[in-house]
């Protein structure tokens, strides 16, 4: 007994309460069966037309709208499966022929589906208009030229060489450039060749038959980038509606040039004097570096570029102040000097003017009057000419009347004592005192005073003859400013020249 007539046996048996003859009360089948299912699942695969849930159902493993089904085959005389028409088409069979339905060129012998059925493909004798033909097996491209009078698209398509009016006409006996007419050396109708340069996309063999000077085969549209003046272009490939042109090149207005200016149809180089803001310019010919620095509210990137050194975060150059923090306008330091407060003591000055004493001694502010004092000389070094071996220079500067410097030798024209005070320092006089030998006084000498080692020609005192105790003031009484003082002798002596103690007096 097979198993389907096993169950259908188990389910009749089950539903009229008789025994079961033997058949297992586990028996999947029998289980599946009680609920009506006699087929597929745990049971026998049901055969085609039977009902079904899952293609495991099917001995043909195919369930369509719950019903076991054969499998499709390309010879079942069915059109199913991917089959466009009876047992063609599709993916799995082979093409079909025409007049069958199709739903690609793949499904036809000829290779061509037209309108959902497989067409017999174009040939240029067929006797049919069809494919890329203009008339009926003639023009496209593919076929013969056409005769007179049949339809065309262009001058290709005819024999005559003259497409009009959608028409293969006769050309003019007399060619000209108006006729209408693609005739002579035009590459395209009335353009090209002897004629005027064709518009974009009108066909062309070089560049001159074509406005824009570009020809691919059909004229180009100008490009910034062609190679060529054309367009709106002042120059090749700048200028107009392009990048802006370097010098020399030619422009009809300044914007056509990198610099901004144009003269006399050609770019020129930006000047410090052209009223333009070009070049390296911040403002109009001023700032940058090569051009002077710019006043106020004219543009900038950084503090040179301003007359005021002060470029204010909108990129403007600001107006000078007296409390802008930085040496501007007519000061001679830092937010002081003419214009503004005086400056102080040490600041540079030009004249009197910058300094708050009204006094300005070697391009520095000085004081008025002394203040009776004497300058500290600890950190100070001192240098001679000639010195005795237990009379070094330094005890000449050392605040010590102990000590004493001496020459070791008679004074001459050109011995020198040099003192060095580290930094400028402003005073009034110095002071010489030899009074412990009164003889080693210097008996004549000049003072030379310099603020970085560098000595004048001339001396700032000169002609001084020296006594014990000698005090040298300067011109006018007035305070000077230096770092460095020389004592240079201009007359010799039958003696030494010695000094106990030099003092700088402020």
């Amino acid at each position: 007994m097979n198993r389907f007539l096993h169950c259908l046996l188990a389910f009749l048996v089950g539903a009229c309460s008789v025994p079961n003859f033997g058949i297992a009360s586990d028996d999947p089948c029998l289980v599946q069966a009680t609920s009506g299912r006699l087929c597929g699942g745990a049971c026998a695969a049901c055969e085609d037309g039977q009902s079904c849930e899952f293609a495991a159902d099917c001995s043909s493993t195919l369930c369509q709208a719950g019903v076991c089904t054969p499998v499709p085959t390309c010879s079942d005389s069915l059109t199913n499966g991917t089959e466009t028409d009876l047992d063609c088409g599709g993916q799995d069979c082979s093409a079909c022929a025409l007049s069958a339905h199709c739903t690609r060129a793949s499904d036809c012998l000829s290779g061509l589906c037209d309108a959902g059925l497989c067409a017999a493909m174009p040939t240029c004798d067929d006797g049919q208009l069809n494919g890329a033909e203009t008339d009926t097996d003639c023009g496209g491209g593919t076929c013969a030229l056409c005769a007179l009078d049949a339809h065309c698209t262009r001058a290709g398509d005819c024999a005559s060489g003259l497409c009009k009016a959608g028409t293969c006409a006769t050309p003019a006996t007399d060619p000209t450039c108006n006729d209408l007419q693609k005739n002579a050396t035009e590459t395209d109708l009335d353009c090209g060749g002897a004629c005027d340069p064709c518009a974009v996309n009108k066909r062309c063999l070089v560049g001159a038959d074509c406005v824009s000077l570009v020809c691919a085969s059909v004229c180009q549209p100008a490009g910034c980038k062609d190679g060529v003046r054309n367009g709106a272009e002042t120059d090749k490939d700048c200028g107009g509606s392009c990048s802006a042109c370097d010098d020399s090149l030619a422009c009809l207005v300044g914007s056509d040039c990198k610099n901004s200016h144009c003269v006399s149809g050609h770019c020129v180089a930006a000047t410090c004097a052209d009223k333009l803001q070009n070049g390296t310019e911040t403002g109009t010919d001023c700032g940058g570096g090569a051009c002077s620095a710019c006043p106020a509210n004219e543009g900038c990137t950084q503090g040179t570029d301003c007359v005021s050194l002060i470029c204010a975060v909108d990129k403007t150059c600001t107006l000078t102040s007296c409390t802008d923090g930085v040496q501007n306008g007519t000061e001679s330091e830092i937010d002081c000097g003419k214009g503004c407060k005086g400056c102080q003591t040490g600041q540079f000055c030009n004249t009197g003017v910058d300094c708050a004493s009204g006094s300005c001694s070697q391009s520095y502010c000085v004081p008025n009057a002394p203040t009776g004092g004497i300058l500290v000389s600890t950190t100070w070094t001192a240098t001679a000419s000639n010195s005795f071996a237990n009379g070094k220079p330094g005890s000449g500067i050392d605040n010590d009347y102990n000590t004493r410097w001496s020459s070791g030798t008679n004074q001459y024209a050109g011995m020198w004592y040099l003192v060095d005070m580290k930094a400028p320092q402003v005073f009034f006089s110095i002071t010489l005192d030899s009074q412990d030998q009164s003889t080693d006084a210097p008996v004549l000498f000049d003072v030379y005073l310099s603020i970085n080692g560098s000595f004048p020609s001339t001396p700032t005192v000169s002609s001084v003859a020296g006594t014990g105790l000698t005090q040298v003031s300067f011109p006018g009484n007035k305070a000077v400013i230096a770092r460095y003082i020389k004592i240079v002798l201009t007359n010799k002596s039958n003696y030494w020249w010695g000094i106990r103690e030099m003092t700088v007096n402020n």
